[in-house]
């Protein structure tokens, strides 16, 4: 069991299995806390086969979430995400992953990288 809108009440182990139940139960944890909002959640690929993870529908646009099951030491953007702003020019993306806390501009979008467990906190500032 995974404490998403705390800190990590397990350890997560570097398996393909564990890798699944994290990204689960971030899709689980982002499906309630929409439920009883206006936004709606969605998968997006493109017709050349780039994926973004998440894309949460609100009234102001979308925002794009691409979750990372590792410690990124860096701010590299994937390719995909990169081809998702420019496609539909978001104001923020996010990028979930285990390690690190930054963020930067890319053309008009502010990309976030979060923790896993930080996400709903700042999924709550971007439905104020």
């Amino acid at each position: 069991y995974l404490a998403f809108g705390g800190y990590p009440a397990v350890v997560l182990a570097d398996t393909l299995v564990e890798k699944m139940r994290v990204m689960d139960e971030i899709a689980l944890q982002l499906r309630e806390k929409l439920a009883h909002t206006p936004f709606h959640l969605h998968f997006w690929k493109s017709k050349a086969g780039a994926e973004v993870d998440f894309v949460m529908e609100t009234g102001a646009g979308v925002i794009p979430i691409e979750v990372k099951y590792q410690t990124l030491k860096d701010t590299h953007i994937p390719r995909s995400l990169r081809s998702f702003i420019s496609s539909y020019n978001p104001s923020v993306a996010y990028i979930v992953n285990l390690s690190l806390k930054a963020s930067i501009q890319l053309e008009k979008t502010e990309i976030k990288f979060v923790r896993w467990w930080e996400l709903p906190k700042a999924l709550e500032v971007e439905r104020t």
